[in-house]
């Protein structure tokens, strides 16, 4: 047969909890042991001052310094380290930075010659900058006869389809 407990609160009887329990299930007797627990582990706290070194017991939780003295010293400290001006930024250029230099050569090497010839029939002028081939009078054709020429290919795939122009 079991032992008869009690509850270390209230003193109520908690022999039909679970072995290892030491309270009853009341709001009040767990609000309780929580108060006791946080109050003794923070009377339990021994902590070294942040400024002088000397270990002290904590009044509370956030209590750093060991007296008001090495407070004051203490909260200068964090003053000084916040009022501390940040870092500049370095605002020079970089050699990948884009630069003016830098776009007229690309707006020059657009203008030049590239080396091929235009591929229509009948016309050998030298093409500039990206174009690979057709210069920019055929350009302009080719684009008007490639929307003339693509056209809805009709029925229920929506597709488009090219028709021989030829």
């Amino acid at each position: 047969m079991s032992q008869i407990k009690h509850c270390i609160i209230c003193g109520k009887d908690i022999s039909d909890r679970q072995s290892h329990a030491v309270m009853c299930a009341s709001k009040k007797c767990q609000n309780t042991r929580k108060r006791r627990m946080v109050r003794e582990a923070r009377q339990a706290t021994i902590i070294k001052c942040h400024v002088c070194g000397k270990a002290f017991r904590a009044r509370s939780i956030n209590g750093a310094y060991c007296g008001p003295d090495c407070a004051v010293i203490g909260k200068r400290a964090q003053e000084k380290v916040h009022r501390q001006p940040k870092p500049t930024v370095f605002d020079g250029i970089r050699p990948d930075d884009w630069t003016q230099e830098k776009y007229e050569a690309q707006e020059e090497m657009l203008k030049a010659p590239n080396g091929r010839t235009c591929q229509w029939d009948g016309c050998d002028e030298p093409l500039i900058g990206n174009d690979r081939f057709h210069c920019v009078v055929h350009q302009n054709r080719c684009t008007i006869i490639e929307a003339s020429v693509l056209h809805d290919g009709g029925g229920d795939t929506g597709k488009r389809s090219w028709v021989n122009a030829m």
